[in-house]
């Protein structure tokens, strides 16, 4: 069974699959509910499952291409045994798998997550260093903060990001194929809010669409405070050749986020 929140009938979208792939499914679990929020579109899907074994998976024919996120509870005679969620990215005219390991526990247990954020209209060489910022999609921060509520009652949480790995959206960036046509050497992602800051950089290779930074030990415990106003992110690194007007790149940044008791 599934629901659908915020959608619109729109006969221009361009449509991808998504499979979902569900592991660590536990013996006690009786079902499995299964949110897809597209930030994008401000759409959310749910769909219910009678669990069937300790993996599982189910597949959506028809969504729309972009960033999506997934959350699966998993349910059992007691309520909300497990939880697990991951993003991704759906493409046109292709299957996007999401594997999602459930984190065994209810109401207390750490967990990961994922938010992604979007840098556009990023100009080669236009700026020294070549420099983007941009907020968390208030989706994705609601989305957050929800999830937290489920999982815990009290304050006193760590909330850091951990990984992010970048993506360039080739078809949304024009004369932009790469990475590399963007910066050379060193690309850095930084995270703020209020005194907090983290940090994660890599050093790019040769004809990458896509780049994992690993934040640096110094700064990996940030930690965010859920009851202020979203983190600003900032993407930075030393530009590419000389500026083209009509050259521009779009880059999106998943950002694994853990949070656990303090």
């Amino acid at each position: 069974m599934a629901s659908v929140i915020g959608c619109s009938p729109n006969l221009d979208r361009v449509d991808g699959s998504l499979m979902v792939s569900v592991s660590n499914i536990g013996s006690d679990v009786q079902q499995l509910r299964i949110a897809v929020t597209m930030p994008e579109l401000g759409a959310e899907r749910t769909y219910e499952l009678i669990a069937s074994g300790p993996e599982q998976s189910h597949i959506i024919a028809a969504i729309p291409v972009g960033a999506v996120q997934v959350q699966v509870f998993a349910e059992g005679a007691s309520g909300v045994v497990a939880t697990g969620a991951r993003g991704g990215l759906v493409v046109p005219d292709q299957q996007t798998i999401v594997e999602v390991p459930l984190l065994e526990g209810g109401p207390g247990a750490p967990f990961s997550t994922t938010m992604v954020v979007e840098f556009g209209a990023i100009r080669p060489g236009s700026q020294s260093p070549l420099e983007a910022a941009k907020s968390t999609p208030p989706d994705d921060w609601s989305a957050l903060k929800e999830l937290i509520q489920q999982r815990f009652s009290e304050d006193a949480l760590l909330v850091r990001a951990t990984m992010a790995t970048l993506r360039l959206d080739s078809g949304a960036s024009h004369e932009v194929e790469k990475l590399q046509d963007l910066w050379r050497g060193t690309v850095t992602l930084s995270v703020s809010q209020g005194d907090s800051e983290a940090v994660a950089s890599a050093r790019l290779g040769e004809d990458s669409a896509t780049l994992d930074l690993v934040p640096t030990v110094d700064n990996l415990a940030a930690a965010f405070n859920t009851n202020s106003p979203a983190p600003q992110w900032t993407l930075s690194g030393d530009p590419a050749g000389n500026s083209e007007p009509d050259h521009v790149g779009y880059v999106r940044a998943t950002v694994t986020v853990q949070v656990s008791r303090q």
